[in-house]
């Protein structure tokens, strides 16, 4: 499972930004919550970051969020 968030810009048209984990608009609760439920326990990757501060951040981000769920 791909783990990446958005910030949507209307600028004549819709434009959708990928952004870290955590700093745009997806509902992480809802999405760790439904992974959670699958039975195989799906990697978790991210992507598209610019370097490996921002991976950090979204690591230790992501990882705190489940751990607050009880997801981890």
């Amino acid at each position: 499972c791909h783990a990446k968030d958005i910030i949507a810009h209307e600028k004549g048209a819709l434009h959708l930004d990928e952004c870290r984990p955590g700093t745009g608009k997806l509902d992480y609760r809802a999405y760790l919550t439904e992974l959670a439920k699958l039975p195989q326990h799906p990697p978790l990757m991210l992507e598209h970051l610019p370097n490996a501060a921002e991976y950090d951040k979204a690591r230790e981000w992501i990882t705190a969020l489940a751990k607050e769920m009880n997801v981890w």
